[in-house]
């Protein structure tokens, strides 16, 4: 045989034996990921010693796992799922960029869990593939990845905030208004104070709660503002954010509601105006005896009454 022919079927030899090698490691990979992540998801109480050991050994292999791991998000079994958050978790780093891979080419089910780890891993790096899966037609895709751009906290993410906090799911709009509070960010005031008047209880909430947290050079303009706004839901909302916030605000405009005819405006009204200047309040209680029959507006008076005569005089 020519010495030619004889390298040629040597070579191909050499190449199927690797070939063969390969394929032999990687199904003992996924032969090894499979028995222990049986293990590492069991409810069973004999392996109940087992599983975190199975748990750390799955993160232990690292990066290599992490496609095992995103195959196996479309799993129906909640124990699994946590199963999974809990390795991702102790993977951590390594696995982002193969998750922000498998965020441009998964199904819906897996793409919203593969958003969710992101949330649980936060990388500036996958801020543009989930900007690119925020207007998926799932709606907890949706959520998801508005989450994880929250908790990531560019500010790449404003106009997708900002699209969300118009979504027609509420919980995707809730979860917008939760990721706005993250960013701290001037353009996304407006639109937190117009969520304030949102049908879904829980999209106001957060909003809300978002304002309270903002910084006050962010926010005290247009709080003040909007507080003359034609909404009284957004008006309320508004004074509770001046009671609980530590930020100073024109306390000309919180007195045009001491006596508006809404009892819990007139009550937020008066607490915010105690808070700005108890001084004024304590005068203006004392020149406009109490006599509304409202329980709210009365036990409001009381108790900032009460705080008032339990000071402790400047100069004793």
């Amino acid at each position: 045989m020519p010495f030619r022919n004889k390298f040629a079927i040597i070579s191909m030899f050499v190449i199927l034996t690797a070939a063969a090698v390969i394929a032999d490691a990687a199904q003992t990979n996924q032969q090894k990921f499979d028995s222990l992540f049986v293990i590492a998801s069991s409810l069973d109480i004999k392996y109940k010693a087992q599983v975190e050991p199975a748990r750390e050994a799955i993160a232990a292999m690292g990066g290599e796992v992490v496609p095992l791991l995103i195959d196996k998000l479309g799993t129906v079994h909640a124990r699994e799922r946590v199963t999974l958050e809990e390795i991702f978790k102790k993977i951590g780093k390594p696995a982002v960029p193969y998750l922000n891979k498998a965020l441009l080419k998964t199904d819906s089910l897996r793409l919203s869990r593969v958003a969710l780890m992101l949330y649980y891993l936060p990388d500036s790096s996958s801020v543009d593939n989930l900007l690119k899966v925020t207007g998926d037609k799932y709606y907890w895709v949706r959520y998801q990845a508005i989450r994880a751009l929250g908790k990531i906290g560019d500010h790449k993410a404003v106009s997708a905030v900002q699209k969300a906090l118009k979504d027609k799911n509420e919980l995707v709009r809730t979860m917008a208004a939760w990721a706005g509070g993250q960013l701290i960010d001037k353009k996304l005031i407006l639109d937190l104070i117009k969520a304030l008047d949102d049908s879904y209880y829980g999209v106001r909430m957060a909003s809300h709660d978002a304002l309270v947290n903002a910084d006050c050079d962010l926010k005290t303009q247009y709080i003040l503002s909007s507080l003359t706004a034609p909404s009284p839901m957004i008006r309320k909302y508004l004074l509770s954010v001046i009671v609980q916030d530590s930020c100073r605000y024109d306390l000309s405009t919180v007195k045009l509601y001491l006596s508006n005819d809404d009892p819990v405006t007139r009550s937020l009204a008066l607490r915010a105006a105690n808070r700005l200047d108890p001084e004024f309040v304590s005068d203006y209680l004392k020149q406009h005896p109490d006599t509304t029959v409202d329980f709210l507006v009365r036990q409001t008076i009381e108790d900032l009454t009460e705080q008032d005569e339990t000071k402790a005089p400047a100069h004793p």
